[in-house]
Formats: structure tokens, C-alpha cells, sequence
């Protein structure tokens, strides 16, 4: 039988006695981080609701009115929030006080005891808690009465709301009559929003206690205020790590440095009145001591004595100094002054910041502005380089004069790298009176690197002359130059007949290689166009440049054919503009039809042999000169079959 299908009347209900979950359930949750409310569908042990009369028809009659009267608009109502919610940590404070009874006491009758008064508004609980008060005394302090509901009436037990606070009212809770005085903004701004007119505020009043207790300490403090004139500890105390700064300059130490201004720093100790006396920087031909004077008081009037003292026998102390005058002090350092520092004068030029702040708010005297005193203008002394002696090259030499121990000249290690295994070869001969001389030949390296030459001689059969290495690699210094600041020959220098002087030997520059003349158009800015100019003809005389004259003539000529075959194309575009009749409805340009190409034997006769030459291809007789590339002092050697020329002869 399912008990659940029963209604619940009265004699129907049954009673299971196996029922182990009593669980209740629950109306409120969190959802996503925010409360929420809903309607249990389950009762106690997840059993459902009781069910309604509509479960116990199977076709239930309803009836719908808004099928006749049409659909009303219903309020909408807001979630229930219960009072707890709505109130959540919001507490009201106020501050109070009571009197406690002293008794069997001569000195006071009463003490007023500060409290607080917190009111929770969530579940209306009162909490009185008193602040903590140093040296008040053996009685407890902190929690006065715990939180909790507190009875108002026990005759209609009431309790006490929010409604019953005010400020300068009297309230009883747990037997002690406490007075409240003033509460926080909050507790303000709820009564006043309650419609609870909130009183003025009043001032916490004071016990004789207290009274007597600021009294004594007021007294006490005054007391340890009046301290002797001169008390060291208290001046430690309070001056402690005070130091005035200030830049000087003595006039004695700058002529023991040769009229050189030395810059020292004078610190002023405030704690004990003592001063010290360093020297800055480090000053070539001086010994260097860095603190000039100690830390010690230094007398205004170091040499006087009292006339009783032994002065062969005993030095001076500190008390004899005393005795004899006065010591420097604060208001004795301004800027701009001279002080006497043991017979030594030294001019106080400027000071740091703290110092001029401490001058300025301190002693009510400011410190005047800085001291510029103008160095004379020392003439520039120029170094006399010694001369050349010969030993090692002039770089080397050079080095040592500027080092004690000598170290070897810097190289230029971006030249090397860029011109590393890079070497100019040149053919020469010697310019010499001696016969035997003038058919011996010599290669000259240059080397790009390191600037440095070398000469090597061929060999020849049956010369008398053993070939090989006649100069090894080093710089050669130009004739008539200063020995003292060389000047080496450079590829400047290197040109066709052009005559260098090597060691008292005269040589005379005859060839270039071919990797020479590639490296002059690389680097035209490093040549002349005379030296590039004469190593260009000698190659082309040699024939090394015959394959670059193939391919200049090559490019000339497809050049040239690809701009006749667009003259061409222009003129059959103007045969095409005549008319029927034979007349050209723009007019014609000057410019002549190209024609083919001359050969080779019509060019040499022409220019070689100074005749008028036919072409083949012309039916009538017309001279055609050619524009040619070469000069008259240039030989064309036999294998070369190929003539440069740059565009046909205009008449």
C-alpha cells in the first residue's frame, strides 16, 4: 500500500518506523557568489509535498477567467530578505562612561571608566566593551559585558532596541547605569534616517585621578626639560650624525704645489664642536695625506699660553688650549671667510645643502652663494719629440718616448682584416749606368695590409745573375722626406714609368698585373685617373683585356640592334600616315635610316690606310666613316679581331 496517495486527514496517516533521513531542507543557497532563495519541493527526509485535490482526478475541471476577463498585470514582488540579512554586520557604537565607587580613599571618592557600547543591529544584541588605559590601576579592563539580548522590563520582558539609544541619556544594562555621550557617524546618519532626533554631543568628563596624573607628568616633563648649559649627553643626544660641510682652499698648500688651487673639505661635528680637515683628490708631486687636521677643537688663538707654562718641557693639551682663548664655533663659519687653522689661512668657498638649510632655519642666517675664483690661463706646453737615431723603425722608436716601459706601436687591425692577403704586383727595372744592369728584371709586391714592399729578381740563363729575393718585406720611406715623421709610399706612387728610389737604388715601374688594374676600378677614389689610365693601355697592348673588349662589343651591339629595330618600327609606322595621294599628313623627321653593321677589313682600311671605303651593301659610291675607340698611340695586337665602335657617322 503507498501511504504517500492517502490525504492526510485524521486516522490516515501512518507512521514509519524505518525512516532514517530526517534531513531538512534548505531555502537559501549561493549562487555564483550571491545569495539566493527558493521554495522547498521536498519535506523533512526528502519526502515530497502533500499533494493537492487535482492528484486525485484524473481529467480535473479548471477554469481559466482569463479566457474571459482577459490578463491582468501582476505586481512584481520583490525576494523576502530576512531581517538578519538585511542587517549583517552593521553595528551601532557609542561611547559612554559610568562611575565606580572608591572607597577608603583620601584622594579620590569616584572614577569615571570610558566604555563603548556596540549595538548589532542583525539580531539585536548589546556588547559593552572598555578600552584599554595604561597605568589606570588594578581593576579589569576589556570585555565589560558579553554579547547578548538584555531585558529592558522583566515584568513584560522587553528588550532593549536601537530605538531606546541617544545620546545624553542614562541606560541600565547588567546593574551599572552607564551615561552616553557621543557615538560614531554611522549610528548618527541610522537614527537620524529612523526619524530619531539625535541629541548634541558632550564631552567626556575627567575623574581627580586623572586631573593629578596630567598635572605630574606636565611637572615631570619640565623638570627633565631644564638641563645644564653644557650637558655632552644631550648634545650626543640630539645632534648626533650632524655635520657641517663646507669647501675650502688654503693658499700656503697651493704654492707648495706649484700655484695649483688644492681643494680640501672642513666638517663641523655639531654634537661636540670639534672640527677635521681632509684633503681631496690626488695632486701630482705632493704626498698625499688625506686627513690634514684630525677631529679636534680647533682655538681661535692657537699660540697663546699662559705665561707660567713650560713649553720646552710639556706640549700643549686640549685645557691649556682652553685656557688660552676661545674656540671656533658655529656662527664663526661663513662662506666668504678666512679661518686660522694652526698658522695656516684656508678660505671657506661654499658648503653643502643640509649646511646652508641648517644656517638658514636653524640660526635665522643665511650663508652667502658660492666663491668663483678664476684659474689663470696656463700656456699649452708642446712635447719636443726627439729625433730619429736610426735604430728600428720610427714608429718603435717614437713609442718608447711616451712610456717608461716601451710598448710596441698599435696596428690598424680593420686595415688588415679588409685587405688581408691583398698584394699589387708591379714589373720594374733599375735605372742604372751599368750595362750589365739594364736587362735584369724585377717583380715589386705591395702588400694592401700593412703597407709593406718587398722586391723579388727573375732569373736568367747565362746572366751572371742569381735571381731570387733582393728586398724583403718592409716600409719604404720616400726621398727627402722628415726622419723623424716618414712617408712611405703608398700605391699612389705606383705608375707607369714613374721612378721610386729603394736604399740608394732607382728603380723604374715598366708593367702591371692584370689583378692591379682590377683593383684600381674597385677603388677609384684611392688612384689617380693618369696612374689607371696608363696601367688600362699597358693591359690592352698586353692583350689581357682582349676578353673584356669582346664583351663590351657584344653588349655595344645588341645595344645598337635593339635601337634599329625600333627605328625601324617608327618609320613603317610614318610610311603607313601618307595618304592616297601621296602626301604625308605629318611631317617627316630628319632622322636617317641606321644601316647594317661595317666589317671588320672596311674599318682597318679605312683608318689604317686613309681611303674612302665602299661597303659591299651600298649600290651607290658613299663614304661611311666609323667612330672608333682608339687612339692613335694604341697598337692593336694581331690576335685581337674584334674593333669597339660607338655609333654611326652623322653627316
Amino acid at each position: 500500500m503507498n501511504c504517500h496517495r492517502l490525504p492526510t486527514l485524521p486516522g490516515l496517516s501512518f507512521e514509519e518506523r524505518l525512516k532514517r533521513n530526517h534531513h531538512v531542507p534548505h531555502s537559501f543557497f549561493y549562487s555564483n557568489g550571491y545569495r539566493m532563495n527558493r521554495t522547498p519541493t521536498v519535506t523533512i527526509g526528502k519526502e515530497p509535498l502533500q499533494q493537492t485535490y487535482k492528484d486525485f482526478y484524473s481529467e480535473p475541471v479548471e477554469f481559466d477567467p482569463a479566457l474571459t476577463y482577459g490578463r491582468t498585470k501582476k505586481q512584481q514582488v520583490e525576494a523576502f530578505r530576512p531581517h538578519y540579512v538585511i542587517y549583517d554586520k552593521r553595528t551601532l557604537k557609542f561611547m559612554g562612561y559610568f562611575r565606580q565607587h572608591v572607597p577608603e580613599s583620601r584622594v579620590e571618592h569616584y572614577r569615571i571608566r570610558y566604555v563603548n557600547i556596540f549595538y548589532y543591529l542583525e539580531d539585536d544584541t548589546i556588547e559593552v566593551i572598555e578600552p584599554l588605559v595604561k597605568n589606570c590601576g588594578l581593576f579589569p579592563q576589556g570585555r565589560l559585558l558579553r554579547r547578548g539580548k538584555i531585558t529592558k522590563d522583566a515584568s513584560t520582558g522587553t528588550f532593549y532596541t536601537w530605538k531606546d539609544f541617544n545620546i545624553g541619556i542614562d541606560i541600565e544594562l547588567g546593574g551599572i547605569v552607564y551615561h552616553i555621550c557621543d557615538s560614531d557617524t554611522y549610528s548618527k546618519e541610522f537614527l537620524t534616517a529612523n526619524g530619531v532626533e539625535v541629541n548634541e554631543r558632550e564631552c567626556m568628563p575627567k575623574d581627580q585621578a586623572s586631573i593629578d596624573k596630567i598635572i605630574q607628568q606636565t611637572q615631570h616633563k619640565h623638570h627633565h626639560q631644564k638641563t645644564p648649559k653644557d650637558d655632552k649627553l644631550r648634545r650626543f643626544l640630539e645632534y648626533f650624525g650632524m655635520v657641517l660641510s663646507f669647501d675650502c682652499i688654503s693658499k700656503d698648500e697651493a704654492e707648495r704645489a706649484g700655484d695649483e688651487l688644492i681643494k680640501f673639505k672642513l666638517f663641523y661635528y655639531l654634537e661636540d664642536d670639534t672640527v677635521a680637515i681632509k684633503e681631496l683628490g690626488n695632486h701630482q708631486g705632493c704626498d698625499g695625506f688625506p686627513m690634514l687636521l684630525k677631529r679636534t677643537k680647533l682655538p681661535k688663538n692657537w699660540n697663546k699660553k699662559s705665561p707660567d707654562f713650560a713649553s720646552i718641557v710639556f706640549e700643549t693639551t686640549e685645557s691649556d688650549m682652553a685656557r688660552g682663548g676661545e674656540y671656533y664655533q658655529v656662527k664663526d663659519f661663513v662662506v666668504g671667510q678666512t679661518i686660522m687653522v694652526f698658522g695656516k689661512k684656508f678660505l671657506l668657498m661654499d658648503c653643502d645643502k643640509f649646511t646652508r638649510e641648517y644656517y638658514d632655519k636653524v640660526l635665522r642666517f643665511p650663508q652667502p652663494n658660492k666663491l668663483e675664483i678664476e684659474k689663470p690661463i696656463q700656456p699649452e706646453i708642446k712635447i719636443k719629440l726627439p729625433t730619429y737615431l736610426g735604430i728600428g723603425t720610427p714608429e718603435d722608436s717614437l713609442a718608447s718616448t711616451f712610456y717608461l716601459r716601451p710598448k710596441p706601436p698599435k696596428k690598424d687591425v680593420v686595415t688588415y682584416l679588409l685587405n688581408a692577403h691583398k698584394v699589387l704586383r708591379y714589373g720594374v727595372r733599375l735605372d742604372s749606368v751599368h750595362p750589365e744592369d739594364k736587362d735584369r728584371k724585377f717583380i715589386m709586391n705591395y702588400n694592401l695590409a700593412d703597407g709593406q714592399m718587398s722586391i723579388m729578381e727573375q732569373s736568367e740563363i747565362n746572366s751572371g745573375i742569381i735571381g731570387g729575393k733582393f728586398l724583403s718585406s718592409r716600409k719604404i720611406v720616400k726621398p727627402d722626406s722628415d726622419p723623424n715623421r716618414p712617408q712611405y709610399y703608398t700605391p699612389k706612387d705606383f705608375a707607369i714609368g714613374a721612378r721610386i728610389h729603394i736604399f740608394a737604388h732607382r728603380f723604374i715601374i715598366t708593367s702591371a698585373d692584370l689583378y692591379s688594374y682590377r683593383y684600381m676600378l674597385a677603388h677609384p677614389e684611392l688612384f689617380s685617373p693618369e696612374i689607371i689610365e696608363g696601367v688600362r693601355i699597358y693591359n690592352l697592348k698586353e692583350g689581357n683585356l682582349s676578353e673584356d673588349v669582346r664583351k663590351s662589343l657584344e653588349e655595344d651591339q645588341q645595344r645598337f640592334f635593339n635601337e634599329s629595330m625600333k627605328k625601324n618600327y617608327n618609320e613603317e609606322e610614318k610610311l603607313e600616315q601618307f595618304d592616297e595621294e601621296g602626301v604625308s599628313s605629318k611631317p617627316i623627321s630628319n632622322e636617317r635610316i641606321p644601316k647594317p653593321f661595317i666589317t671588320e677589313d672596311e674599318v682597318k682600311k679605312y683608318y689604317h690606310d686613309k681611303e674612302e671605303v665602299q661597303p659591299s651593301y651600298m649600290n651607290e659610291k658613299t663614304t661611311v666613316p666609323c667612330n672608333i675607340n682608339i687612339k692613335e698611340e694604341e697598337k692593336i695586337p694581331s690576335d685581337t679581331r674584334v674593333v669597339r665602335f660607338l655609333e654611326p657617322y652623322e653627316n
